[in-house]
């Protein structure tokens, strides 16, 4: 599909068009230009535009390509790289969430990531146990052998005490802002945004500079945060807040929640407990309880484990093609084992469901498989 940039960016800052009404658009005129340049009637044919839809689109076509083209000048000058939903190379957590942005923008390095990814969010009036918890937590992650990405929102309390926990233990991370580039919010964090560029993380935004700035737009990013994790954690949070609306997010996508508790009665803990409570979240209180949930475990015993399972399990021809190129990649998606393993499809789909009932491999949201490691 065409990716052209000017109007990639000037489709996104059409009023009234949310990411499924978009994707429709695009699916069904096969360009971004296109809804640009198409006759009224055109876009009523549309299967869900009607009238007032397509009369919004028509009014505001000019200026949105207007501001397009102001944007792609603040890109050019600032060093702002973009990424489109049909790039191949798109994230592939975020990609498989219906309600994926059509187009990222980031500072840093390039989004891309094949590793395992944790989100962790909390209050902004994090307590100090909070914030040691934070940085504990992510310290003793790397201690274990893994090399998570950490992904969180850049905000006051947990969101940075994340980033600057996986900077001082060497991981990468990325910080999912509510604006687009030409400030930092809150203003204080600048150096730390500064900091998780140096150390090869990344900041990332829907949203272009020309965008209106709106407080929802920060709730609207909690998605992008979720969607980019494998397992989301929440620290500390009040009962209502940013945190819960990215737990309520990643329980829509199937990522697996987790939430320390607090003691009854404790303001920053009652949206914890509340989690817990609805079974929403996973109690933890440490990394372990993560990596048992999760199935995660350091390079080496994964290693150790997958060799065992080589050895120990009676694969057959196409299940052997299919594990060797599981481990090799340890991500793979369908289209990936397709491609490489030159499977057709019943064959593919019949061979995968054997090793997932063999306890070989896991199967992650997203058509993801993944060598299965101890548990």
């Amino acid at each position: 599909m065409e990716i052209a940039l000017n109007y990639q960016i000037a489709f996104s800052l059409l009023p009234r068009i949310g990411p499924v009404a978009a994707r429709n658009l695009l699916a069904y005129f096969g360009s971004a230009e296109k809804v640009f340049t198409v006759k009224a009637t055109h876009l009523r044919e549309v299967p869900g535009i009607g009238k007032l839809f397509a009369d919004s689109i028509l009014n505001n076509r000019q200026n949105a390509l207007e501001l397009a083209e102001e944007e792609l000048k603040y890109i050019e000058a600032n060093d702002v790289g973009t990424m489109s939903f049909f790039e191949k190379d798109f994230p592939k957590r975020l990609k498989n969430c219906q309600d994926a942005p059509l187009m990222v923008y980031y500072l840093g390095k390039r989004p891309v990531w094949d590793d395992i990814s944790l989100g962790v969010v909390g209050t902004r009036m994090a307590t100090r146990k909070g914030k040691e918890l934070t940085r504990t937590l992510v310290s003793d992650l790397k201690t274990k052998g893994l090399n998570p990405l950490i992904v969180s929102g850049l905000a006051y309390g947990i969101d940075i005490n994340s980033h600057l926990a996986a900077i001082e233990n060497e991981l990468t991370t990325w910080a999912v802002l509510g604006h687009g580039f030409d400030i930092i919010y809150p203003a204080s964090h600048r150096e730390h945004a500064e900091q998780i560029k140096a150390s090869g993380g990344t900041l990332i935004s829907e949203y272009p500079t020309v965008a209106i700035r709106d407080k929802k737009n920060f709730v609207k990013r909690n998605r992008i945060i979720a969607g980019l994790s494998d397992a989301l954690v929440v620290v500390e949070s009040a009962k209502k807040g940013g945190a819960m609306v990215t737990a309520d997010v990643a329980n829509s996508y199937n990522r697996d929640v987790f939430a320390f508790p607090g003691k009854p009665g404790d303001k920053v803990s009652e949206g914890c407990n509340h989690l817990i409570k609805t079974n929403r979240a996973a109690l933890i209180e440490s990394a372990d309880d993560i990596l048992y949930h999760m199935g995660w475990s350091s390079n080496k015993e994964a290693d150790h484990k997958q060799r065992d399972i080589a050895f120990d399990i009676s694969l057959d021809e196409n299940e052997k093609i299919l594990f060797d190129i599981i481990r090799e990649k340890e991500y793979c998606d369908l289209d990936q084992l397709k491609n490489i393993s030159r499977l057709n499809i019943a064959d593919l789909s019949l061979s995968l469901l054997s090793l997932e009932m063999k306890s070989v491999i896991d199967a992650l949201p997203g058509k993801i498989y993944t060598v299965r490691t101890a548990r």
